[in-house]
C-alpha cells in the first residue's frame, strides 16, 4: 500500500507545481480507474480525493480538469469494452483475469438481467465498475447501446467522484 501512498504524494506535488501536467494526470488516473482489472486493484478513490481537494483549493482549474477526468474514464471504458469484444474467451483465460472469475460470472448475470441499465448501475459498485464494460464487450452488447449508457454514466461518475 505504501507504493500507492508514494504515488499519491508524487501526484499531489506534480499537481501543486504544474497544473497542466496535473490536468493530464487527473485524466490518466480516471483512465486507470476505469480500465478492466487494473481499475479493480488501484485505489482510485484516494487519488480522486486528492484531485477533488486540488479542485476545491483552486490548484486546478475546474472545467478542464473535470473534462479531462471524464475523457479519461471514457477511454478506459471503451478500451475495456473493445478488449472484451475482440478477445472474448481468450481474455477470460488470461492470468490477470482468472482471479476475478467469480466477479465476471456475477457481472455477466448482472448484464443479462439488467441490460443497458447494468452499465449505469455497475459504474457505482466498487470492483465491478471496471469490469462491466469488458463484460459488456464479451457479451457482444450493441455498441450504440453501450455508448448511450456509458456517456451519461461517465459524466455522473466524474461529478460524483470529484
Amino acid at each position: 500500500m505504501s507504493i500507492f501512498y508514494d504515488f499519491a504524494n508524487t501526484c499531489n506535488n506534480i499537481i501543486a507545481h504544474n497544473s497542466e501536467l496535473g490536468i493530464l494526470l487527473c485524466g490518466f488516473i480516471a483512465f486507470i480507474e476505469s480500465l478492466a482489472i487494473i481499475g479493480s486493484i488501484v485505489p482510485g478513490s484516494i487519488m480522486m480525493t486528492l484531485v477533488g481537494i486540488s479542485l476545491g483549493s483552486g490548484t486546478l482549474p475546474w472545467r478542464i480538469t473535470v473534462f479531462s477526468v471524464f475523457i479519461g474514464a471514457l477511454i478506459g471504458d471503451y478500451l475495456s469494452y473493445w478488449l472484451g469484444k475482440k478477445y472474448k474467451e481468450s481474455i477470460l483465460k488470461h492470468r490477470w483475469v482468472t482471479p476475478y472469475h467469480d466477479w465476471i460470472v456475477h457481472g455477466e448475470a448482472f448484464i443479462k438481467t439488467y441490460g443497458t441499465s447494468s452499465i449505469v448501475i455497475g459504474r457505482f459498485f466498487g470492483p465491478m465498475r471496471s469490469l462491466i464494460p469488458m463484460i459488456a464487450g464479451i457479451l457482444n452488447m450493441n455498441y450504440l447501446r453501450f455508448t448511450v449508457a456509458i456517456i451519461p454514466t461517465a459524466v455522473l461518475w466524474t461529478i460524483v467522484y470529484l
